[in-house]
């Protein structure tokens, strides 16, 4: 109690400071700034509109109806986007093996440098080395060096070329990768070019022949090939895919499927009406397009979605990084769109009327609302929010200890431990005071501008369910989130301040910590050992449906086998440890 009563009289203290008007001027001349500078990407709108001058109901239900598969607005073509992901997945078993190719062409040198019968490059070396005086010798095996040549170049250029994200069937690293191209590209380097081996000496092709056998193990290569893995898809899971996400939704597999009722519906609605060219019949086939057309998308999305799952396997992410086609998987990403997708599958949300959730860069609707400018100005203002509290909170500390201010509260009735709490609360509720100006600053300014558009965000928690939620408490959830990665860098800069004693120093090798957290989630994110950083655990907005946009400005990636009570917990437990050796080296200091 006693604590928090002094951290209500510093927080007054702070209050009553010259500097708290400069900065909350300060941030509502940026929320100006930012408002006009604020150029969102609307949200994608997937609605058909079949409506030129004079159209009747019959009009557009023939538009709907051409063969054209070059946009998803035909019928035609939106079905050929679902028949081209589900063919996608039941042959990619039985496509064309592309490590068999790469096996077949080392094969085939393996088969060269060694066959019998006076043709093989071995048998040729062998031949010039009991015969250097030879020209026959000399001559076959110049030529069998040329040949070779050409053939690992062949295998460069197909291993350079032909392995690519798209077409790779198999596992392999990207440094295994490279360390194939490295020993071919090294292999034909090696061997000279014919012009040079026509002036060479038997005993220097012979030198050049040695160097070959001892040096380029294509044997080694080809164990290696043989023992990377394919990537087969379960044919159970193929066909459980299918089943749920094809055959009961596909127009071609019955007349009792998703979109062949759809369409049934459509055709009966241009029948009872095709002569009206009303607006209202117009919208209403229109809106019977588009959730057609999204039907289709949310159907391919799934069949997409099962089908990078069914790859990756039962590796993390972490590991899948590694492997060539997989670098831009996260299982984690992956789960939430198919739960996102089956939501709206099962609950027939096909007309696209619920708000997406929140980006730095795009709306959430079809236009421009207030929510989207405050949690886009909250994120710019964050920033600003965090150099304040970490300018506040040693200026408590390191300050008021080097001018001897803390004396004077030891000398009341408050303990170390109580003084340290409550200056670290008071840098809490500063924070919080910040967080609220800013917000609803930001709200009033962005209804002011753009307006409030209604519905509700579809919010995946965690990966593992669909909430529907009003839009103003995503927003709570994400300031929630906010408060706690500042509480975290409070906590840092409090521990440094008071180890330290110096206020510049503290907010110095704070803020340094905090860029070194951003460039670290830029360049690191995919690393295993990246996860166990608390860097890495900040931001649990991303947990909250926002895995691929991150909650806060240079927001944190998602983690390999991301999880948001591990991360609350980390957090909370790391909030604890800093704060418990704060108070214990508090507690050991004179500040007098």
């Amino acid at each position: 109690m006693k604590a928090n009563k002094l951290a209500k009289a510093e927080f007054g203290k702070i209050l009553q400071r010259p500097a708290i008007f400069f900065m909350t001027a300060f941030i509502l001349f940026t929320l100006i700034i930012l408002a006009f500078c604020y150029t969102p990407v609307l949200r994608q709108d997937n609605s058909i509109n079949h409506n030129i001058l004079n159209t009747t109901v019959s009009d557009a239900f023939s538009a709907f109806n051409t063969t054209s598969t070059g946009n998803n607005t035909t019928k035609s073509s939106l079905d050929a986007m679902l028949d081209d992901a589900v063919t996608k997945l039941t042959t990619y078993n039985s496509s064309s093996n592309l490590l068999d190719l790469i096996k077949e062409k080392v094969q085939d040198l393996q088969t060269f440098l060694t066959q019998s019968g006076g043709t093989g490059f071995y048998p040729l070396l062998l031949n010039l080395a009991n015969n250097p005086d030879s020209q026959t010798a000399k001559s076959n095996f110049s030529t069998a060096l040329v040949n070779l040549r050409n053939e690992v170049l062949d295998i460069y250029t197909f291993l350079d070329t032909g392995i690519t994200n798209d077409n790779v069937n198999f596992y392999i690293t990207y440094n295994q990768l490279a360390g194939l191209k490295g020993f071919f590209f090294n292999f034909y380097n090696f061997i000279p070019r014919q012009a040079s081996l026509s002036e060479m000496s038997s005993s220097q092709l012979i030198l050049i022949g040695e160097k070959i056998v001892q040096d380029f193990s294509v044997t080694s290569k080809l164990n290696q090939l043989n023992s990377f893995s394919l990537i087969q898809l379960d044919a159970s899971k193929i066909n459980e895919i299918i089943n749920k996400y094809y055959t009961e939704i596909s127009h071609s597999s019955g007349s009792n499927t998703l979109l062949s009722l759809k369409y049934k519906e459509i055709q009966d609605f241009a029948s009872e009406n095709q002569n009206s060219n009303e607006p209202d019949d117009i919208e209403a086939i229109n809106n019977m397009f588009t959730e057609y057309k999204n039907i289709a998308i949310i159907a391919t999305e799934l069949i997409n979605c099962s089908f990078d799952l069914q790859k990756a396997g039962n590796f993390s992410d972490n590991q899948l990084c590694n492997f060539i086609g997989f670098n831009d998987i996260n299982k984690y990403i992956l789960n939430e769109s198919l739960i996102l997708n089956n939501y709206l599958l099962e609950n027939k949300i096909f007309d696209g009327n619920y708000l997406l959730n929140f980006s730095l860069t795009s709306t959430v609707g079809y236009e421009v609302s207030a929510y989207d400018f405050c949690f886009f100005s909250m994120q710019i203002i964050s920033v600003i929010i965090i150099i304040f509290c970490l300018f506040f909170t040693v200026s408590g500390l390191a300050g008021e200890q080097s001018s001897g201010t803390l004396k004077m509260l030891a000398m009341r009735p408050y303990n170390k431990s109580k003084i340290i709490k409550g200056k670290i609360l008071a840098s809490v509720y500063f924070m919080m005071f910040f967080i609220m100006i800013s917000v609803v600053a930001s709200f009033i300014i962005g209804a002011v501008l753009f307006g409030v558009v209604p519905g509700n965000i579809l919010l995946v928690f965690n990966g593992s369910f669909v909430v529907s939620v009003y839009p103003a408490f995503v927003i709570l959830i994400y300031l929630l989130c906010l408060a706690f990665n500042i509480t975290l860098f409070i906590s840092i800069a409090s521990f440094i301040s008071v180890a330290s004693r110096s206020g510049t120093f503290s907010v110095l090798f704070t803020f340094i910590i905090f860029l070194c957290g951003m460039i670290l989630n830029a360049l690191c994110s995919s690393m295993g050992l990246y996860s166990f950083l608390p860097f890495a655990h900040m931001d649990l907005f991303k947990y909250f449906g926002n895995a691929e946009n991150p909650g806060v400005l240079f927001g944190v990636n998602m983690i390999s086998d991301g999880n948001f009570f591990v991360s609350l917990i980390y957090i909370v437990v790391l909030i604890f440890i800093l704060n418990l050796f704060t108070k214990k080296i508090f507690n050991k200091r004179d500040i007098a």
